[in-house]
């Protein structure tokens, strides 16, 4: 007889509209949960019923197991599948569904606190004879595990031990930083999981991120294969692929073999990752078990044909395991890309905005956005806005395929990472295999913001589309309105100006019927179109034919051209001010919404260029705001727990006398 009758989500975004989806196909009602700021997300909108949580912030309404709790008495949802992230690896969780009769799906209390736990799993690992990383467990004053790690030796990693999604995880080169970046550790723990226990482990450059995803019913168990998901900015993962690339048969297997070895000893029910580190020296390391359905749970799901949500509810409906190790069966190669609103050339820093256009792909094998055209990106949670999976036959045509289906996803009215992603899935290192997870690092190329299209035939798309989706004028004024000579087009075409990945192209417009005579840079292009209709959308520059999607807002244009999307600046030269022999603005300003965490300064400190101002976090990334001048400081704009906007004044500093 079927336990699970009804089930709430308890998460957000993208991972509460897969599990929806699943739940939609196997016949059983989703309750959906949202806080005021997801009111308008497609899960929401995919849910049979919503249950409106209330909290502190909205973090804090997602993060409160009462809320949850009250959520299913009041819908009547008889189990509860937690997602990813939030709470889906704090035993609290299932402990308190326990005492109200309640299903979790997922393992059991004491499971989750074993493997959730990294030092404890460490332990349990190293009792089966399978290798971990040397490390050291603070177990004293900070100043004690600080002489710990300097004996191990540097570079080292500093962890929390009930961390996780590359949170609190802090790599320190030498002894300068050490003390700073454990405090620094010591509060992101606290604050994501309210325990701020650490430990410290070797850091091994040029390692390789390699996981296996296991399944069991606590008699039986398998494995579902291995995925790579080396490549990493922040300790978070940014692309991953199954099978892992250049991956030696022997060592394959090991891997797999000792994933099955580790989770069969703990009788693991449920669905669970155990992940390894492969060191350039050749070592393999245990570094954690995920207890939890995981993000780039889809490329499995590619390659074996299953459903693993599916799975997940039938274990926790009491029925057994249906699949033995000889029905798993891996046809071809996936790959996954994540979506984040992030700016890469600005360290990968989280952005906020209003999607205005949303158009997805239609040749991904899965795609899964938790965003809506119309929905606002706040600051209160993870930038991903969503994964996009791609599947073939080999590794190159999945690449292909992925390349193609970033080409033609357009999310215009926020920064994003596609053009990043793109860039890197044509690269020689993707390509050829040999990434690991130092190469976000390296490849600083994979930031630069000059790509794609012509820029001279963007800036002709990009006027066009400002003065039909905005109205903007760029009429030649006088006095050069009807004397087109060649010094008097230089002289128009130097009046406006659009900024294109922070390059400044002058432009000019005169319209014609049906079309319009565009100056870039002082260059003359003919830009037509066929319809009204379709002017908005397809134009011909100089006879040649040019798609592309807009959206205008001020002086601001996002362009979707060439399967790249670029935010273009209008800039009218008449009218701005020049900078020119002006001292530099005194005043620290926020780089991105957020709220304040901590303030290192007071007014009348003098500082040193460099010092830290204060702490600020965005989208669950904390930042230190450091002085880029010596000075004092004159007055602190903001105070702990304030939020800000992007630009918001924060620190002045006054030059020392």
């Amino acid at each position: 007889m079927r336990r699970i009758n009804k089930v709430l989500v308890a998460n957000r975004g993208t991972v509460a509209l897969r599990v929806l989806s699943t739940l939609r196909k196997l016949g059983i009602p989703g309750v959906g949960l949202y806080h005021n700021q997801d009111r308008l997300s497609p899960a929401i909108q995919e849910a049979d019923e919503c249950v409106e949580i209330h909290g502190a912030s909205p973090l804090a309404a997602y993060l409160d197991i009462g809320n949850l709790v009250q959520a299913c008495l009041k819908s009547g949802a008889d189990a509860v599948h937690p997602g990813y992230g939030l709470l889906a690896e704090n035993p609290a969780l299932p402990q308190a569904l326990d005492k109200h009769g309640l299903c979790f799906i997922g393992p059991d209390a004491d499971t989750m606190a074993r493997m959730g736990d990294k030092i404890r799993a460490r332990e349990f690992a190293a009792s089966q004879g399978i290798g971990v990383a040397p490390g050291v467990i603070q177990d004293g004053p900070d100043a004690e595990f600080a002489k710990q790690i300097e004996a191990l030796g540097f570079p080292i990693l500093l962890k929390a031990r009930a961390g996780g999604g590359g949170k609190a995880m802090l790599q320190v080169d030498d002894s300068s930083t050490l003390l700073a970046s454990i405090e620094q550790a010591h509060s992101e723990a606290a604050r994501y999981f309210g325990d701020a226990m650490l430990l410290a482990e070797r850091y091994f450059p040029a390692a390789r991120h390699v996981e296996v995803q296991v399944l069991g019913d606590g008699e039986r168990l398998i494995h579902l294969g291995e995925r790579d998901c080396s490549l990493q900015r922040r300790r978070q993962k940014i692309i991953e692929e199954t099978p892992a690339p250049n991956l030696d048969a022997g060592l394959r297997t090991r891997i797999l073999y000792t994933a099955v070895q580790l989770a069969t000893a703990i009788r693991y029910r449920g669905l669970g990752t155990v992940e390894f580190l492969l060191t350039a020296q050749g070592e393999v390391f245990f570094l954690e078990m995920n207890t939890r359905l995981q993000v780039e749970h889809r490329v499995t799901e590619a390659v074996t044909g299953l459903d693993l949500v599916a799975e997940q509810v039938r274990i926790a409906d009491g029925q057994p395991l249906n699949l033995t190790q000889n029905d798993v069966c891996c046809r071809g190669h996936a790959v996954e890309c994540r979506i984040y609103a992030e700016k890469p050339e600005a360290e990968f820093a989280p952005c906020t905005g209003t999607i205005h256009l949303l158009k997805p792909p239609e040749s991904a094998r899965f795609m899964d956005l938790g965003v809506c055209q119309g929905q606002t990106v706040g600051t209160h949670f993870d930038p991903m806005l969503g994964v996009l999976v791609s599947h073939a036959d080999t590794r190159e045509q999945a690449l292909q395929g992925m390349d193609h289906a970033l080409a033609a996803t357009v999310i215009l009215g926020l920064e994003h990472n596609i053009n990043w992603l793109r860039k890197a899935l044509v690269s020689p290192r993707l390509c050829s295999g040999s990434y690991h997870t130092d190469t976000v690092s390296e490849e600083d190329d994979w930031r630069e913001q000059n790509w794609g299209a012509n820029r001279q035939c963007m800036a002709a798309v990009a006027a066009c589309a400002f003065q039909t989706l905005h109205e903007t004028r760029f009429c030649v004024p006088e006095p050069y309105a009807g004397m087109m000579s060649a010094h008097d087009i230089d002289a128009a075409s130097g009046v406006h100006a659009l900024r294109i990945d922070g390059e400044e192209i002058g432009v000019a417009l005169t319209p014609l019927p049906d079309a319009a005579l565009v100056w870039t840079d002082g260059t003359p292009h003919r830009v037509c179109w066929r319809n009204e209709e379709s002017r908005g959308s397809r134009l011909w520059v100089d006879s040649e034919r040019v798609d592309y999607h807009a959206f205008a807002s001020a002086d601001t244009l996002w362009l979707h051209l060439g399967g790249t999307t670029h935010k273009i600046t209008l800039i009218d030269r008449l009218q701005r001010q020049s900078q020119s022999g002006r001292e530099a603005d005194a005043t620290t300003r926020a780089p991105m919404p957020g709220v304040v965490i901590d303030v290192c300064v007071a007014p009348g400190d003098a500082v040193q260029c460099g010092a830290a101002l204060l702490v600020i976090e965005s989208m669950k990334l904390q930042t230190t705001i450091r002085a880029t001048r010596d000075g004092s400081v004159a007055r602190v704009h903001v105070t702990a727990g304030e939020d800000f906007a992007r630009n918001a004044a924060l620190i002045t500093l006054a030059k020392c006398l």
